[in-house]
């Protein structure tokens, strides 16, 4: 099995995006001209990296490195999707580290959406229930705030996205996620909302090729896709 190998920090890209892509399938059209389209399992990521600047002579090399360890689409890539800044609480402020966001007994937080703050372990979202290859829908809880629907989160190196949120009680609820779950998890697994990444391969051989202006620096697009 192909090693995986970590973005280099220094690349980091000015632009991004993400897509799901094979979400649907489709038996074409009846002789009435109806169409059936139904939900599909093999849904995969897609990732775009725009505005990666390569300007450093260390840039230069580390660039030229990954390229040649990875042997163009053969090799794997554990990718950061910088989704950290649309995180709320603790998450996206970093005032909040160490801290834990408490609400009333009753479960309600103040007027203005703010609760207690109190020193403790940060936020943390956990399984509380084993889910099984393909789910669609995750039993969590939450010991601070709880996550809100279209955010990204990774469970190992595999990539998801909450749908839907339904709240079961004080700090549980129900997520339903796309794409299908990549592998069997079980109860008491971390969700990593804080820094989700996931494994993908280049979309083209030839994607981390330097097209050096003056032997000096590069601007990149890289396509990345889902294994």
């Amino acid at each position: 099995m192909a090693e995986t190998l970590d973005w280099p920090a220094q690349l980091r890209p000015a632009n991004l995006r993400l897509a799901l892509a094979g979400q649907s399938v489709s038996g074409g059209r009846s002789a009435t001209g109806r169409e059936q389209v139904v939900a599909a399992p093999g849904q995969r990521w897609t990732l775009r990296y725009s505005g990666v600047y390569v300007r450093s002579a260390e840039q230069i090399r580390a660039l030229r490195a990954l390229e040649a360890r990875l042997d163009g689409r053969a090799g794997l890539l554990r990718l950061p999707v910088y989704d950290c800044f649309r995180t709320r609480g603790f998450f996206g402020d970093p005032s909040n580290v160490g801290f834990r966001h408490v609400p009333h007994s009753d479960g309600a937080s103040f007027s203005d959406a703010a609760y207690y703050r109190q020193p403790g372990s940060g936020a943390a979202i956990t399984l509380t229930a084993n889910a099984a290859l393909n789910a669609t829908t995750l039993a969590i809880a939450w010991n601070d705030l709880p996550p809100t629907e279209g955010l990204h989160f990774s469970i190992g190196d595999n990539l998801y996205r909450i749908a839907r949120l339904q709240t079961t009680g004080v700090g549980a609820g129900n997520i339903t996620i796309r794409p299908w779950l990549r592998a069997a998890a079980s109860s008491g697994a971390t969700l990593n909302f804080l820094n989700p990444r996931a494994v993908m391969r280049l979309s083209q051989d030839d994607g981390l090729a330097l097209d050096l202006q003056l032997w000096r620096r590069d601007t990149l697009t890289i396509d990345f896709e889902e294994p």
